[in-house]
């Protein structure tokens, strides 16, 4: 991406928290440059391009996949969708509406590259809609490629290995390749068994 401007990328994230430590990050790595890329919400991001006229985001249903389809039925200005790089941060937590989104602007954008960063194996927001499946879908998009990143820098040896023992029972997992601790502390891991009682009285 060395051939991308500072003002040509987008990252959308799913919390105000995530963008804003994302924004701290790449202070730290790039100094004042990084005021020129811009950070966004999923629905934050609707209401500057797409959705702004409306006004107050909590009116809205379905603000997200409202949007998706404006921008699918050409109802939004080119230049307010215009960004080179799209970079989606935890990516497994998409949901149907979220997807349609990307897909509009991918389809719509033939300029705009889209990085999808996220891990199968933390969907943990299936209650609210989000699926993986989304994710593994983007992979399929002609020209895609995938890459497993297999560094893991925050735990320690030890409980890298279990948790590379443990993803073993999980079905239809994008990764195939072991994660490798980068840490030099071994670490422990402990279980704990919890028996749960239930009591009766008529």
């Amino acid at each position: 991406l060395e051939d991308v401007k500072h003002e040509q990328l987008l990252m959308l994230t799913f919390s105000r928290a995530a963008a804003t430590e994302f924004k701290q990050r790449l202070m730290q790595l790039i100094g004042n440059a990084a005021h020129f890329v811009e950070i966004k919400t999923f629905p934050f991001l609707i209401v500057l391009t797409c959705l702004g006229r409306i006004g107050n985001l909590d009116d809205v249903d379905n603000v997200v996949g409202r949007a998706a389809q404006m921008i699918v039925d050409g109802e939004v200005e080119p230049s307010k969708i215009g960004k080179t790089v799209l970079v989606i941060d935890e990516a497994q937590d998409m949901g149907a509406e979220e997807h349609a989104l990307v897909r509009a602007l991918m389809h719509h954008n033939e300029e705009m590259r889209v990085i999808a960063v996220g891990d199968d194996d933390q969907n943990i927001y299936e209650f609210r809609g989000s699926d993986a499946g989304y994710m593994f879908r983007l992979t399929q998009e002609p020209g895609s490629r995938f890459v497993e990143m297999t560094e893991n820098y925050r735990s320690a040896r030890h409980v890298v290995a279990f948790a590379n023992e443990f993803v073993k029972t999980i079905g239809r997992r994008m990764k195939t390749m072991p994660i490798i601790s980068m840490r030099k502390e071994e670490g422990w891991v402990g279980v704990t068994h919890h028996r749960s009682a239930c009591m009766y009285q008529p």
